[in-house]
């Protein structure tokens, strides 16, 4: 039985938010600096210089913390707001917060092998774009071969989690779509209502009724709408929040997790809960953001999450943002179920990202054991291709084609065979907003966990031993960008890539799993680049050279080298 600390109240004012990392004294792992460089010489100054949540953090648990945990509380130090429990984290604030220039790294300090990380709660929030005329013009669901995709399904009893501002349950496009089991997780109660249209906009796109003579149909007529609310009035919401919100669809079984949300950086909580949603079979979407800049925000630009932006068969909308991590364009420019019960117009990159999810749905029910992986797979095989041959970071994969995505996923379904996705680039960030109070703790309901799928099991070839060495081309948007090479690597050591070329172009190098996990990137610079990556254990590693927004053409030589290992060229 867990202990429960006496007088400590749960509370929650959250909106989603993320951090940099990075070792400090004591072992614990803090964030460094904010943007620009500026040293953070203690969190206080940062929270009231509204960089953070009202003084929260989110901390990991050292793995043998145990119930010593709770000295942090007892010594009077912190204030345990909340605990994520499913993975070893909690939201904690100093309790004397009010002393502006208290030093908080010390405070930490003090608790190396109770906390592991701790991380500033910073913002997140929905991505609306303009809604103007212009944008009114530029697509539809026909543009993406919805038709001829409904004449292989029009609905599938699949569960989408909509991880958003909740949804309206009596929209009368939207009966019997609706799944019981929501939850608030801004408000700590079991109706997630919509109090902003934002997420009833993105489960009309989803599951809208189809052929019922009124309003518009959604891309999967049956589809079972999971309404989580994580973000607040003001489309905001805080990164433990939307963890907690991720961990909660996948216990409840859900397929298919849709984000149109967006965080500046990387945080520990959002990967373990995104990986622990991966881990029982989850298929997980998000939108890229509407600023047009060339970087992905979180979470979509974790290697294991689907990155949606927004285009049409003219290329990238020019608000759509781009870069490493980039997957696949949907139509961004929607008409969908209004909060009002009517229907609006609707622009974004918060509504391309719900066609993906609806697709995946359509998906999974014609092929339902697909994994993350294979759908990462099924969307590459699956797109209109949008002036390059492969894979680019303006554009991703392309723009997706529906109908080609449930072909192919009926050919994943009858030769019933595991696929890898193939290598794709790496790196990025994005803006920052306000928290609001909430209302008392009410338990989630019970949860039915679903199967983890079983690993695939690599053969383990006899090292060719040595340095490997490659050579090619690679230029801008009109050839070739990127090229990936695959090495196996017999022991555990560092993986070494170096890439150089005559001229003052530039490129990225990245190294990856063959999971698709990124290990290093480095770049882009000129006229060389390199990136090393510590290997856990032998296996397959890709490493992919990709040539960024330049007018001529690299011709480069990549060398692989490892420590202590050999190495040999993958087939």
């Amino acid at each position: 039985m867990r202990k429960k600390h006496p007088g400590i109240g749960l509370r929650a004012i959250l909106s989603l938010a993320v951090v940099m990392s990075l070792i400090v004294g004591g072992g614990i792992r803090t964030p460094a600096s904010e943007p620009g460089g500026r040293r953070l010489l203690n969190f206080t100054e940062a929270w009231y210089s509204g960089l953070g949540a009202e003084g929260e953090l989110i901390v990991k648990y050292g793995d043998n913390a145990g119930d010593e945990r709770y000295s942090l509380f007892e010594s009077g130090d912190f204030e345990l707001i909340r605990e994520i429990p499913e993975i070893n984290a909690a939201v904690i604030k100093l309790a004397r917060n009010g002393e502006v220039g208290l030093d908080i790294y010390a405070a930490l300090k003090k608790y190396t092998g109770l906390i592991a990380e701790a991380d500033i709660n910073r913002y997140a929030y929905s991505t609306f774009a303009p809604n103007d005329g212009l944008y009114k013009s530029q697509g539809a669901l026909s543009t993406m071969n919805i038709e001829k995709a409904w004449d292989i399904s029009t609905g599938a009893d699949v569960l989408v989690a909509v991880l958003d501002s909740g949804v309206t349950p009596s929209h009368p496009d939207m009966q019997g779509r609706i799944s019981a089991t929501g939850y608030d997780f801004v408000s700590r109660r079991a109706s997630a209502v919509d109090e902003t249209g934002h997420g009833t906009l993105v489960a009309g796109i989803i599951a809208a009724n189809g052929n019922n003579k009124i309003g518009i149909a959604g891309v999967n007529w049956n589809a079972r709408v999971l309404p989580v609310k994580v973000l607040d009035s003001s489309g905001k919401g805080s990164v433990d929040v939307v963890a907690s919100g991720i961990i909660y669809a996948a216990d409840r079984g859900a397929k298919i997790i849709n984000m149109s949300l967006v965080c500046d950086y990387p945080t520990f909580v959002l990967k373990d809960a995104i990986d622990y949603a991966c881990k029982k079979g989850v298929i997980l979407v998000a939108a890229t953001g509407n600023e047009g800049k060339s970087s992905i925000p979180y979470p979509a630009r974790y290697d294991n999450v689907i990155a949606v932006g927004s285009g049409s068969l003219q290329g990238r909308q020019s608000y759509s943002n781009y870069g490493p991590g980039l997957t696949v364009l949907a139509v961004g420019s929607q008409y969908s179920t209004s909060m009002s019960g009517g229907y609006s117009t609707c622009v974004g990159t918060s509504f391309s990202a719900p066609i993906i999810s609806g697709i995946l749905s359509l998906a999974a029910g014609i092929y339902p054991d697909i994994t993350q992986e294979e759908a990462m797979e099924l969307i590459r095989r699956s797109v209109s291709n949008l002036g390059n041959d492969g894979y680019d970071y303006y554009t991703g994969w392309g723009l997706i084609d529906l109908a080609l995505t449930l072909q192919n996923a009926r050919e994943m379904a009858g030769g019933g065979a595991k696929t890898t996705p193939s290598a794709e680039p790496s790196p990025s960030a994005v803006p920052t907003p306000v928290p609001t109070p909430s209302a008392a703790p009410v338990s989630p309901p019970a949860a039915t966990p679903s199967p983890v799928p079983d690993p695939v099991v690599e053969p383990s070839p006899e090292p060719e031993g040595g340095d490997k060495t490659f050579s090619g081309k690679i230029g801008d948007r009109n050839s070739e960008r990127s090229a990936s090479h695959e090495v196996y690597v017999n022991a555990a050591g560092t993986l070494t890539a170096g890439a150089a070329w005559a001229g003052n172009g530039k490129a990225c190098v990245t190294i990856k799993d063959r999971a698709g996990n990124t290990l290093a990137s480095a770049g882009f610079s000129g006229p060389s680049v390199s990136a090393s990556a510590k290997i856990a254990s032998p296996g397959y590693y890709s490493v992919t050279l990709e040539a960024y927004a330049m007018n001529n053409t690299i011709k480069y030589t990549l060398k692989v080298s490892a420590s202590a290992s050999k190495l040999m060229t993958a087939a």
